[in-house]
């Protein structure tokens, strides 16, 4: 139900991500994102996202289909 790759140099995460239907944190901090994948928005359990420190300047429009989301960390980027 957690998946955490802080500090491992990710430029892009996979769309396979949006299939992981029990994920309920997602850390992907102090990587060098630059987007977050539109498939993300699959992840109906998904109450906790840490995305601090990367390149991120915009979220996917689907996103706000994440009603479960309850801790969204996107500073410092």
């Amino acid at each position: 139900t957690v998946l955490d790759v802080y500090y491992n140099q990710l430029s892009e995460l996979p769309t396979q991500l949006g299939r992981m239907k029990r994920l309920e944190q997602l850390a992907v901090s102090y990587n060098n994102l630059s987007e977050l994948p539109k498939s993300l928005a699959r992840l109906r359990r998904l109450n906790v996202l840490y995305a601090h420190h990367n390149r991120i300047s915009k979220l996917p429009d689907d996103f706000k289909r994440l009603e479960r989301l309850s801790v969204l960390d996107l500073g410092y980027n």
